[in-house]
């Protein structure tokens, strides 16, 4: 567990630095899908997660995450706002090119937000469930223009990059293979080791090769399969 959540406490002053030089799981157009936290807190491969969506309220978020039960094992610790600058106390340059949004016309788009929060593994449940202790960063804002602002313009990646790209959910461009996203990647040299993925909507950027044998089904009225690359 990296030093600052192991000693985490409602008083502590969050250095987003340190944060961020630990294994992040990245996951634009997030909602609220828990799937990658059930799979790599399981694995015990990363501690904190990213999740950005301009269409979630912050209520909305804070109800979520404050239900009994949210995630499976787990209770909420502490939930509290960050700063944008914070997370990037140097500003942002953007690394290519981004098309000029405007925002206010988005629909469903929400005000801008940032809010973190712990969570700490119940006792009653033992470390093959999962890791002690979590932390989930959620931002109302642009998925690819966070990628550029939180990771390329400080020459760090996130450990895995979930896309899932929503073809009537109000996106401007794809994360997938040839969006800006990787365009901004390829400009910073700034890739995730993992990509994690739909084969069929959601083709993993170029030099990723598909892991054998990994793959998490997604229940419900439509089973969906995701599965993992890693970078070449």
């Amino acid at each position: 567990m990296p030093k600052w959540l192991k000693e985490y406490n409602k008083e502590s002053i969050l250095n987003f630095n340190e944060i961020l030089s630990h294994r992040i799981v990245f996951y634009p157009g997030a909602y609220i899908d828990g799937q990658p936290i059930r799979t790599f807190n399981k694995a015990r491969y990363a501690h904190t997660f990213m999740y950005v969506d301009y269409m979630v309220e912050k209520e909305d978020t804070i109800k979520e995450l404050s239900i009994k039960d949210a995630f499976k094992g787990y209770e909420l610790y502490d939930i509290r706002d960050v700063d944008d600058k914070q997370l990037t106390p140097k500003g942002w340059s953007p690394s290519i090119n981004l098309p000029a949004i405007d925002y206010g016309r988005t629909a469903f788009r929400a005000k801008p937000y940032c809010v973190i929060a712990i969570f700490n593994r119940k006792s009653t449940f033992g470390d093959e469930h999962g890791n002690e202790r979590f932390a989930l960063i959620y931002l109302a804002a642009d998925g690819i223009a966070t990628y550029d602002a939180i990771f390329a313009n400080y020459n760090r990646a996130p450990a895995v990059i979930l896309l899932q790209d929503h073809g009537l959910g109000g996106n401007y461009d794809r994360f997938g293979k040839g969006g800006l996203m990787e365009k901004i990647a390829i400009a910073t040299n700034t890739f995730p080791k993992y990509i994690m993925c739909e084969i069929q909507k959601n083709t993993a950027w170029h030099s990723y090769e598909l892991v054998k044998d990994v793959m998490y089904e997604i229940g419900g009225m439509h089973k969906n399969r995701r599965y993992l690359w890693i970078k070449k």
